[in-house]
Order: C-alpha cells, then structure tokens, then sequence
C-alpha cells in the first residue's frame, strides 16, 4: 500500500490520445470504436463500410456535434493501418490510482474524430467541476494534475494556453504529444495513394476514406518547414498542398486557424518522448504523393538544408514532442506503447508525489521496425535497431487476445543488422515486444495480393 505521505491531495485528469476513446453512435445505437473483441478490427479495415460512421456527417461537418458520444478509453488493444497499435490505459490508470485518494481520478474520453479546440472546451467544463467537486470533498486548495497521451495533451494545451485554464493546473504531463505536429497526419491524408501492394494498399484507402472528413487528424498536421523544395528550400505545409494529397482545403484552413498562436508560458509542463523508433520526420510531395524521410530537416551553417536522425516513437517525431525550455524525458518506446508502459506509469507516479526523474527513463534502444499489416499463414521479419548483437533483442510474439501465450523469438544478422523471423501464424491482432518496447501488428486473413 502507497504511504499516505506520497499520496497528493490533488485531482487527476487523464486524457487519451487520438483513437483512444471508444465512440458511440447515439443515434446509430451501436459502438463504432474501441470494441471488446480485437478480431473486430481485422474484419473491420477490411469492410470500410463497417468504419463509415467514423467519418463526419454533414451535420457534424457544420458543426452539430451530438451523434457521437466519447464512453470510455480504451480497455483492450485497438488497431488501425499506419497508426498501429493503440494499447490500452490500464497500466497507467492502476498506477496513478495507487498515487490518489478515492475519488480524485479521473478519464476524460473525448471524441477524436473532432477539433481539438472542441474537445478542449468540453475539458474546460469538466475539469473545472471535477475539481470544483474535489474541492468541496475537504481539499480546498488542491489543483489539477493533467496527464495527456498523444492528442490528449493538445486538448490540455489548448484549455490551459486559449481557454485560461492555467490558474487550475498545477502540472500538466505528455506521453508523445505531437505540439510540433506529425508528418503521419499528412500521410494518413494521402494513404493509399502510391502505395505498392493491393493489400497494403487497400487498407490505408479504407483509413482514409475516413480521415479526411475529421478535423482532429487535420489538427496534428506538421506546424513546421518539413516540406523539402527541389532547390534545398523548406517551407510549411500549406492548404493547397493537403489539396494536392487529397485532403480538404477547408478542414485544412480552418486547423490553422485554431493552432494556438504561442507555445506553453510559465505553465509546469513535463514531456515523457519517445525514441529510438523508426519515425517520418519531413516529406515532398510529387505528383500527390506524400513522401516521407526518417530524418530531420536542419539549416546548416553554410545555409544549406541537412538531414539529422532524430528518431521518435514511430509516430511524433522527438523534436515535435518537445517544446523548448520544458522539461523532458526520454524512452525507448512507440507511441501507441508509451501509456502502457511501466516506466511511464513509475514517472508519473514520481511527479505526483512530487520527486520527478530527472534523467532518461530508459536507454535510447530498442527500436522495432516492423510492417503494420502482414497476410495470414506467411513468415515475415523485422529488423531491431539500436542493438548490436542478436543477445541484446530477445523477442517475443503472440496475439492479443491471450487464447495462446507469447512465442520467444531469436533473433539473428542479416547484413551486418539485427532481425527477427516470425513463423506464420493465424490472422487477429498480435503483440511484438523486445526488452519493453511494444508494438502491435494486424495479421490479415484477405486473399493473396493483387494488381
């Protein structure tokens, strides 16, 4: 049991990142996201019928928001092309459970599919009551913790930074907030296009096919020069470019509109960012098509642009996840593995009690480089960066659903670099993890490739 000396007299508020809630359908009445059952997501990405709810109405588009309603975060692992894997909050939620007093915890699950500036008012509302209510339980003078995951700490930013939130936040804390953006938005808006493979192909369309109609994923777009010019030049994304990669000028135009217009002030901001993972980091676009590079744009000292690794967690990039003059610390891990993971929930723990780490929160190593979506009853491999020898990434591999236990892995050199074969093995959604860091990969039982 916690020493009542560690617990803090504040209130909690943890905010899910982007598909980190479960959506509801009102008028529908049928859950559309976040299901119990994982097998659901390897039927559902390949019907994009089952997933056209997801996309925002005409009604939504003008600004009625009431056909669906945020229930929960996510309680089992959930899955989409190109994200990944979304694991749930559990591990996170126990532990900053066993950091407070009954009753002072908190999720707010949002609806992701809309703006953040949206999202942020309804936090704005029911912070203010859940610690107006805290208050009033014997604590007057406690504040708010605010702990966000990937879009979550967007929403925080905004209540705090637009809406004047700040006198009520005494701390807020990031895993993978992308205040930079993320060049995988522009990705996900182009997906599909150019893409080889039907199969790989075919998925992304369907994630797409969605997108495109959200605000949200409009609002994670890049806020920095990542587009590279044929002449060495960098410049922002503009509206007319996401035309170009098929998505809306007006969704476009208007997630500029509402991006704050400064950084975090004085506000106590604690970033956890992840590293050592294989992350898009600037793009061109030709003829259409979004093409990414792994590497970071920087203005060299004679002027021209150079390319520098500065990794990420396979979806923000280590620069977008953390704002100058904060205070940062660095895993190992992907983004959709950062609130399950147990040094992330120790980290947590450690600021609401108020003796933060300081230093890494783990090694800048391993990191997985894996395919998001592999055919049933194939072998595939992926390659562990950050290691040096095949001891140093012992591997493990098993569905999610746990009807069968995780499978150890050896792993082995292929040209000087460090893999892992996987056997073949049934469709369903499936967990790789070496040394802590996780991922999840979609097995899918469609036919063989074609055209």
């Amino acid at each position: 049991m916690q020493p009542l000396d560690d617990l803090t007299l504040d209130a909690v508020i943890v905010l899910p990142g982007i598909m980190g809630s479960e959506l509801y359908d009102v008028q529908a009445d049928r859950q559309i996201w976040g299901f119990r059952d994982p097998r659901w997501y390897g039927e559902a990405w390949r019907n994009p019928e089952t997933l056209s709810r997801l996309a925002l109405d005409d009604n939504e588009r003008a600004g009625a928001y009431g056909r669906v309603r945020a229930t929960n975060v996510l309680q089992i692992p959930a899955f989409a092309p190109m994200l990944r894997g979304f694991e749930p909050y559990r591990v996170l939620l126990d532990r900053i459970g066993q950091m407070v007093l009954p009753g002072a915890l908190r999720v707010f699950p949002y609806d992701w599919r809309l703006p953040v500036a949206h999202n942020a008012r309804l936090l704005a509302d029911d912070a203010t009551r859940h610690l107006a209510d805290w208050r009033r339980r014997g604590h007057p003078q406690a504040r708010l913790v605010l702990v966000g995951h990937s879009m979550g700490g967007l929403v925080a930013r905004h209540w705090i930074d637009v809406l004047g939130g700040a006198d009520d936040v005494r701390t807020t804390v990031t895993l993978g907030t992308p205040f930079g953006g993320a060049v995988k938005a522009a990705e996900i808006l182009a997906a599909g296009r150019g893409v080889p493979g039907f199969r790989t192909r075919r998925l992304r369309t369907a994630l797409r096919s969605v997108s495109v109609t959200m605000p949200g994923v409009y609002d994670l777009l890049p806020t920095g020069p990542v587009v590279v010019l044929g002449d060495e030049r960098m410049r922002e994304l503009s509206a007319v470019d996401i035309v170009d990669i098929g998505g809306d000028r007006d969704l476009a135009e208007d997630a500029r509109r509402r991006r704050p217009a400064s950084g975090w002030t004085d506000h106590a901001l604690r970033t956890v960012v992840g590293t050592g993972q294989t992350t898009a980091q600037n793009l061109r676009i030709v003829a259409g098509e979004v093409r990414t590079s792994v590497r970071a744009l920087r203005r060299g000292r004679d002027g021209t642009v150079v390319e520098v690794d500065r990794s990420g967690d396979a979806t923000v990039a280590r620069d977008a996840a953390s704002p100058v003059a904060q205070a940062h610390c660095y895993l190992a891990q992907t983004h959709g593995g950062l609130p399950a993971s147990a040094e992330v929930a120790h980290h947590v723990a450690n600021i609401l009690s108020e003796t933060p780490l300081t230093q890494p929160l783990g090694l800048p190593e391993p990191g997985l480089d894996l395919p998001d979506v592999v055919p049933a009853g194939t072998e595939f491999a992926f390659r562990v960066t950050g290691v040096e020898h095949p001891r140093d990434a012992a591997a493990w591999f098993g569905p999610v659903d746990g009807r069968t236990g995780p499978l150890p892995l050896p792993a082995h050199f292929r040209d000087g670099e460090v893999w892992v074969s996987v056997p073949p093995c049934r469709p369903g959604l499936h967990r790789v993890a070496v040394r802590g860091v996780t991922e999840l990969v979609l097995v899918d039982a469609a036919e063989n490739e074609q055209g």
